[in-house]
């Protein structure tokens, strides 16, 4: 059963989170930076924030395949940063971010089981 968290637990996460946020926003204009393109930190951690916010809402591909970079172009061409540097930076941190974890996970999913899968065990009525 799940049990609600209180005042200074929410506070914590929320924390968690917006740090999480900021760490990905400040990879991306370092991404950026270091692809050639002069972007300033601020306004450029707000056009990032802005492409998070439209890969995130528009629901118009399977996977968003291809919508976090066509985000990027849309979002940091404001910005200055040719197309290729956006879709690049966005492929690029898609990489280091979910990729590259997730491989490095991969081997111990077959040591997470459930244990009602399990053979020989029954589940309980």
């Amino acid at each position: 059963m799940l049990e609600p968290i209180g005042p200074g637990q929410g506070s914590i996460l929320l924390l968690l989170a917006a740090a999480s946020l900021a760490t990905s926003l400040f990879q991306f204009v370092l991404l950026l930076h270091g692809m050639g393109s002069d972007v300033p930190i601020f306004a450029g951690m707000l056009a990032v924030m802005l492409n998070f916010f439209f890969k995130a809402n528009l629901p118009i591909s399977i996977g968003s395949l291809g919508v976090g970079e066509w985000t990027a172009i849309l979002c940091l061409k404001g910005c200055g940063v040719p197309s290729s540097t956006a879709v690049a930076a966005s492929l690029t941190l898609f990489t280091i971010n979910v990729f590259v974890p997730s491989m490095i996970g991969l081997p111990f999913i077959s040591k997470l089981r459930i244990p009602h899968r399990i053979k020989g065990s029954k589940t309980p009525a």
